[in-house]
């Protein structure tokens, strides 16, 4: 199952990649917002880690599976604030398209880990 986590995750993170650039490219006609690119790949990863740990987990402890899951959801949340607070801090002209991209990035890697875990617990 693993398998085609990592085929999904490097899928969505291939199209939220052309996606974001013929946004940006197109639509805010900005050229070079290499944090977008950082943001898209920090979620993949940090996605594609906190899923491993879950599936672990589950394999380990089935009956502690929503502690753990909670726990992982906090601790992303918590490094996305981090991030987004560091990226903002630093990026203050590219404020509202950093923001908004990266909850749309969130909500997608949030999303397919999900589905992939409800696939496992069953």
């Amino acid at each position: 199952m693993l398998k085609s986590f990592k085929f999904v995750i490097a899928v969505a993170t291939i199209l939220l990649l052309i996606g974001s650039w013929i946004v940006l490219y197109y639509f805010f006609k900005m050229q070079q917002l290499y944090v977008i690119y950082v943001i898209v790949m920090y979620m993949a990863i940090l996605t594609w880690l906190i899923h491993q740990w879950l599936v672990k987990s589950i394999a380990k402890r089935p009956a502690q599976f929503v502690a753990s899951f909670i726990g992982a959801i906090t601790i992303k949340m918590l490094l996305s604030i981090l991030v987004v607070g560091i990226l903002a801090y630093f990026n203050r002209p590219s404020l509202k398209i950093i923001g908004v991209s990266f909850i749309v990035y969130y909500f997608v890697y949030t999303a397919i880990n999900v589905k992939f875990l409800l696939k496992e617990n069953k």
